[in-house]
């Protein structure tokens, strides 16, 4: 009888070929990534001197060690698979980064087996939109459709969306309908009133949900993504970053994005702005077109004086251009007059965070939604305010075609004309979720789920909403769905704690803005409408948990939770090694926003992407540098930034010469500390905005 081999495990390591010693002929010592320095043997006939990367097998509990269990070397045999390539050769380190975290291999379903839902046919419409000049304050709605999809193609020539230069996956686009746009001109908006400007503003997001069903095999197989997966490559163009999209290609890039000039349906949510202020917020599903593509950088520098024509896109000069026979109705002037407002809204500046704030308040409004019951409940206290009143008696109620919500006095809906029937407001029942049948009111149903964080600076996690139920996650969902509005400023309700998002100071908060990148906000979108299938959602955990939903439930929660934290780390481990590597010749001088992190171990540096985390465990100035960011820093703060190759991988380390030169006892040397005449190449090597400043603050230090 053969002996049983041992079950073993995919790993990533590092094959230390510089290593003198060799275990039988071509036993190589193997460091495995993320292992806690655990080493392994693994054999490898190659002939070199350089420390390769490659993927290998080990046995499954690797790097455990347990109390009275003796070590043997089979527990430390390694099985090579793949030679990938050096140490130090970005492309080689991303794929290994890749495999680790289980980015790679995307080996994404057959096309034959999508089974992507058809759309309605086109021109189904009860009667045309009417021109840009003419959509009134309402919400800058068209013609409803035999589907109950509101045509809004007619914004086109008003609706733009703001991306990174490579974005592919375009999956959010705005658009600003402006009371008196014809009185309007490009030459009167610098010296206009902010608080005086009245306008309709769209938050459109690619309806997902429409195309791909609970039951189809790529609503499973978004829910293993779980997301997509970005690197931004370390040369000056870019042209080796990219993406791994939660979706194919061809549907992310292509059919589901929305791309320039095309018709794509979407779940649009309408700000209705007023005296300056946000008064109420409504839902739609939609047909839109986004007439423009642009860029974060364009869109910071319409109407600039001074920018360069390549910052500030020339072609935003005609920015959607004539449209409905009514010239000049969207010009540069306008598409400025749009970028000031959303600076006066948000009291934000940069162009990413205007377009943050907009997706902020779309998620912030469809999280109340969702605990709501979804869109299918909201007649049932959720106002054109946005507020949720538990004591609303004759309320308004929403739709059964389109979902606006009308006033109570109105007797048909304002924008589709439906007449109000009994079913509708504050008596109207159903909601989200549902079971195998989708929308139902099973015993037990799931209606979406919120992202939640109790404490500041900590990762956040998806919590269900359970409808349909009188258990206490259920009970208190409908409790915390009680939250008031006061000058747009929203305030908890009773035990709305157990779902807030700490750091966004909001009682709720739902991924509902990202379909294409994110599974959440796939699986939100069906919520929202009551298509979700709780049994397609469960159906992977349900064997294990004895056929009990709840248990289920908590099970696929878990799996999702864990699965998005492993994508969050593969992006800050990315973040932080294509930064090393661009620093890694040459310093970089930074200037930003600097925290510690809670354990005092890392500094954590906001860079223009994201937080990239620093460790400082191996830094000998580690402590004084924490307590330096520690003892109430505030303001920004100049960091030497530096790559370094430890271990097989490319890292990224930390200078404060402020911090140095005290811990060495020269602190007289601060103030007069200057750069050396032959680094010019390092002052023009920054990464950030305020970077340049920094260089020349200190280049101008006297000698």
């Amino acid at each position: 009888m053969a002996e049983e081999k041992p079950e073993r495990r995919l790993a990533v390591a590092v094959l230390r070929f510089d290593d003198r010693n060799r275990y039988g002929e071509n036993g190589i010592p193997t460091s495995v990534l993320f292992s806690g320095g655990a080493l392994c043997i693994v054999n490898c006939k190659k002939n070199t001197k350089l420390n390769h990367w490659a993927k290998i097998s080990v046995p499954m509990g690797f790097g455990e060690k347990h109390e009275g269990e003796e070590d043997t070397e089979d527990k430390h045999r390694g099985e090579l698979i793949e030679l990938w390539g050096p140490i130090g050769d970005y492309a080689v380190e991303l794929k290994a980064y890749q495999h680790h975290y289980g980015i790679m291999p995307c080996k994404y379903p057959d096309p034959s087996t999508w089974g992507l839902t058809p759309l309605p046919a086109e021109g189904a419409l009860d009667a045309p939109p009417p021109p840009p000049s003419t959509v009134g304050a309402e919400g800058a709605l068209g013609a409803v459709g035999s589907d109950g999809r509101v045509d809004c193609s007619h914004l086109g020539p008003v609706t733009f969306s703001v991306d990174n230069s490579g974005t592919r996956d375009i999956d959010d686009a705005l658009s600003f309908v402006f009371d008196d746009a014809d009185q309007i001109s490009s030459d009167v908006v610098p010296g206009m009133d902010m608080s005086s400007v009245n306008c309709t503003i769209g938050i459109h997001i690619a309806d997902v949900a429409c195309r791909i069903a609970c039951d189809s095999p790529l609503f499973l197989w978004a829910k293993e993504r779980a997301a997509s997966c970005y690197h931004g490559g370390v040369s000056e163009d870019h042209s080796d970053g990219g993406s791994i999209p939660m979706l194919p290609r061809e549907l992310a890039h292509g059919e589901f994005s929305l791309n320039q000039g095309e018709t794509r349906p979407a779940v649009s949510v309408w700000l209705r702005v007023e005296g300056g202020q946000v008064v109420s917020r409504s839902l739609n599903r939609t047909n839109i077109v986004n007439g423009t593509a642009t860029t974060y950088r364009a869109f910071q520098n319409i109407g600039v004086e001074g920018a360069s024509e390549e910052s500030k896109c020339s072609h935003l000069d005609d920015f959607g251009g004539p449209s409905n026979g009514v010239p000049g109705t969207w010009d540069a002037g306008m598409a400025a007059l749009a970028r000031t407002l959303l600076q006066y809204l948000s009291n934000e500046t940069d162009a990413e965070d205007l377009v943050a704030w907009s997706m902020i308040e779309y998620n912030r409004y469809l999280g109340e939604v969702l605990a709501a019951g979804g869109a299918a409940a909201v007649g049932q206290g959720l106002s054109v305010g946005g507020s949720m009143d538990a004591n609303a008696g004759e309320g308004p109620w929403g739709c059964a075609v389109c979902t606006y919500m009308n006033t109570p006095e109105a007797l048909a809906c304002t924008m589709c004309g439906t007449p109000k029937s009994s079913d509708d407001g504050a008596t109207s029942g159903g909601g989200a979720g549902g079971g195998a049948g989708g929308g139902s009111s099973d015993a037990f149903a799931f209606g979406g789920m919120l992202r939640v964080q109790h404490v500041d600076k900590t990762a956040a996690v998806y919590r269900p909403v359970v409808l349909g139920t009188e258990d206490e996650a259920a009970a208190m969902a409908k409790a915390a769905a009680v939250v008031e509005v006061e000058e747009a400023i929203r305030k908890p309700g009773p035990l709305s704690g157990e779902f807030r998002h700490t750091s966004l100071g909001l009682s709720f908060y739902a991924h509902c803005s990202s379909p294409i990148r994110r599974f959440s906000d796939l699986c939100n979108q069906h919520a929202l409408f009551g298509t979700v299938d709780t049994s397609a959602f469960l159906a992977q955990h349900l064997p294990s948990a004895g056929g009990e939903g709840p248990v289920a439930l908590d099970k696929a929660m878990s799996s999702l939770n864990w699965r998005v934290s492993r994508i969050a780390q593969y992006h800050a481990n990315i973040d932080a090694m294509e930064l090393a590597y661009k620093c890694r010749n040459q310093p970089m001088l930074f200037k930003g926003k600097v925290d510690v992190s809670e354990d005092g171990r890392s500094l954590l540096v906001y860079t223009e992407k994201r937080r990239v985390r620093v460790p400082l465990h191996d830094t000998y100035f580690a402590d004084p540098i924490a307590k330096h960011f520690q003892d109430d820093f505030e303001g920004d703060v100049t960091l030497e930034l530096f790559g370094v190759l430890l271990g097989g991988r490319t890292r990224l380390r930390v200078k404060v010469q402020k911090i140095t030169d005290e811990a060495l006892g020269m602190a007289d040397g601060v103030a007069n500390m200057s750069l050396e005449p032959n680094n010019e190449a390092r002052i023009g090597n920054v990464i950030s905005g305020k970077g340049e400043e920094a260089v020349a603050a200190l280049s101008s230090a006297p000698p």
